[in-house]
């Protein structure tokens, strides 16, 4: 995490915070070194679906750090799968 990760997701999070139809954040990570992990996003803030953002959009490539409403994972759970191994 660098020095400011917890102030930019908080700053993220008021400017968004009231508009229920975003159920989450999606932020860059890196490795110590401070190399981002794949290629940086095209733009600073983006709105979509995870589908047309990450799936069928422009996505860098690789794992993010991500910031889930509570509202929306208790909305729409994760589905359950028998002995499987979940780290939330």
């Amino acid at each position: 995490m660098t020095d400011d990760a917890v102030e930019s997701i908080l700053r993220i999070h008021k400017k968004y915070r009231s508009q229920n139809n975003i159920c989450g954040y999606a932020f860059l990570r890196a490795f110590p070194d401070g190399k981002v992990n794949g290629k940086k996003f095209d733009v600073d803030e983006k709105i979509g679906s995870y589908i047309d953002v990450r799936v069928n959009g422009d996505d860098t490539g690789a794992d993010k750090a991500e910031v889930f409403k509570i509202h929306c994972l208790k909305e729409f759970p994760f589905p359950e799968y028998p002995n499987e191994k979940f780290l939330g």
